[in-house]
């Protein structure tokens, strides 16, 4: 019979282990172990550190670590810590705090927020002024201080991108609420004086019949003429939108096939190429240094053609120096796509 000895002596060190923590555990008086229990949360708390001019509760590898979790309050970061999860800062509130926004722009962001309508609220304040990549939650009617580690790693190995809870949960995170409300505001309103004006009216003339006797003053013919030119302008003006719509969408499909010939002259090279808005080169370089290129002040730059991937950072980069188009072979969890920036692939 043949053995793994290491497999043996492994299986013996964690059987004796055993026996001794069960053997703690009957000799160990409650008192006791609750006097572990506040030496660990002790710990804990001095792990704590601070984070940004608000001095908010964060855990010791936020200022360090590429990827963060944002959380609501301290005692969630002390849970979190508890578990071993060292990269969170917490927002302590609604209003989330300057330091915690211009954080998310450098780095791969986690919201990572409650089971309820609170932390529905932070969620949506944090995608307003913040740039959040995954978004997780706890379960429903739970909060994440309360969560056991089992939850916490549930939670977090099923985070989601930001745009797809978004689509998911229908969030309205631009102004449309509030233009609609004041936008029917203003419509009741209108309609408001409108009927008063025609009351007034009514009672001017003395019957209910006013508005119609001030119709029939106005020669029917003309209001026809008047009509009928005001259609024929309008008519007029449609069609040359349109003619005019139709020729910037043919100018815009011939430069993005133009882009994607440029594009594949690029295959293989390694290199890219940074345009103006006519096309006139800027300047040719690797991609490798393409990042710290694009950094650089350079007010003509419009257009980057390279021979790679378009990732999220240099859609952050090239959108912060003011390029208008980036074009590649393909693009890689790009979630956030600003509205200015036009991202071309070969597919």
């Amino acid at each position: 019979r043949v053995e793994d000895v290491r497999a043996v002596k492994r299986q013996q060190v964690i059987n004796r282990a055993k026996e001794i923590y069960m053997g703690m555990m009957e000799t160990v008086s409650p008192e006791s172990m609750k006097m572990i229990e506040e030496i660990r949360e002790s710990m804990r708390v001095h792990e704590i550190s601070e984070f940004g001019a608000e001095r908010l509760p964060a855990g010791p590898n936020v200022h360090t670590s590429d990827a963060i979790i944002v959380v609501e309050g301290r005692n969630d970061v002390l849970n979190l810590l508890k578990y071993g999860i060292k990269n969170t800062v917490a927002v302590e509130g609604v209003n989330i705090p300057t330091s915690v926004a211009e954080l998310t722009k450098k780095r791969t962001v986690t919201a990572f927020v409650d089971g309820d309508r609170g932390g529905e609220l932070i969620l949506k304040e944090l995608l307003q002024v913040g740039d959040v990549d995954y978004i997780t939650r706890a379960p429903r009617g739970k909060e994440v201080e309360d969560l056991e580690k089992e939850e916490v790693l549930i939670a977090l190995r099923d985070k989601a991108p930001t745009e797809q809870v978004i689509n998911n949960l229908d969030f309205n995170l631009d102004t449309q609420g509030k233009v609609g409300k004041s936008k029917i505001n203003r419509t009741s309103k209108t309609s408001d004086r409108r009927a008063k004006n025609l009351n007034k009216s009514d009672k001017f003339h003395g019957n209910k019949n006013g508005r119609t006797d001030r119709k029939d003053k106005f020669d029917r013919k003309d209001r026809t003429d008047r009509k009928n030119g005001r259609n024929d302008r309008r008519g007029k003006d449609r069609n040359s939108r349109g003619r005019r719509d139709r020729q910037n969408d043919r100018i815009q499909d011939s430069r993005i096939k133009l882009l994607k010939n440029m594009l594949k002259d690029l295959e293989g090279t390694g290199n890219s190429e940074i345009y103006d808005d006519s096309l006139n080169l800027l300047k040719e370089t690797n991609v490798e240094t393409l990042y710290e290129d694009l950094k650089q002040d350079n007010p003509e730059a419009d257009t980057v053609i390279f021979d790679g991937v378009i990732s999220q950072r240099l859609v952050d980069i090239a959108y912060s120096k003011g390029i208008k188009t980036l074009v590649a072979f393909k693009s890689s969890r790009v979630i956030k796509r600003p509205d200015k920036l036009r991202i071309v692939t070969l597919n």
